[in-house]
């Protein structure tokens, strides 16, 4: 509730609602609607990553955001969790997969991938970063446990030990409810003819 206007949203809903005036009646009657909307709809949980990012490390849900594929220009990733910092450049991201041995092997994509932009900086807190060649950011990715995790173009080593600092415990701390929503997205639905929707048979990268 802001000035004149409600904007929320609860489950899967979405309401905004717009005054006429600034006036103390309208400002009564938006918080009226907030709290009775909120009883009206069914809730349901945030999105894994969401509730890492804003429930977790208290980040602005606006600067959080889910991309299904192709994260960074990357052809390989999907499902991929990022959330901008107050810089507006350092980025943290996560991802879920099935197993500790596939966060290993999209980890070590994601360097190599990494490594196209510039140099190798010294390791911090071991995990690999490597410096844009043009920007001077630092990007890089490692694993806990069956999830990648990782800091895209922090603009210095400061920002980006603190940023995977903050993002590893996050993880490492999930509630065990969390976690076990915390998972690859499921595969997209087929199609009658047998063919995914929006689905070219063709995989990205290959």
């Amino acid at each position: 509730v802001a000035r004149n206007a409600l904007m929320m949203t609860h489950g899967r809903y979405y309401a905004r609602v717009i005054g006429s005036d600034e006036s103390p009646a309208v400002r009564e009657q938006l918080e009226r609607l907030e709290a009775a909307l909120s009883g009206a709809w069914p809730s349901a949980p945030l999105p894994w990553g969401y509730a890492l990012f804003v429930g977790q490390l208290k980040l602005t849900p606006g600067k959080v955001s889910y991309v299904k594929e192709n994260p960074f220009s990357f052809g390989f990733a999907r499902d991929v969790y990022t959330a901008r910092q107050d810089d507006e450049t350092t980025t943290l991201f996560v991802a879920a997969t099935e197993s500790a041995a596939a966060a290993g092997r999209l980890a070590k994509q994601l360097q190599e991938g990494f490594s196209e932009l510039g140099d190798t900086a010294e390791p911090l807190a071991g995990v690999s970063l490597f410096a844009d060649e043009y920007l001077g950011s630092l990007s890089g990715a490692t694993t806990i446990e069956r999830w990648v995790v990782g800091v895209y173009r922090a603009k210095d080593r400061e920002t980006a030990g603190d940023a995977l600092t903050r993002l590893r415990s996050a993880v490492e701390q999930m509630p065990p409810e969390l976690r076990e929503r915390a998972v690859p997205a499921r595969p997209t639905a087929e199609t009658p003819g047998g063919k995914r929707t929006g689905d070219d048979s063709t995989e990205h990268g290959e």
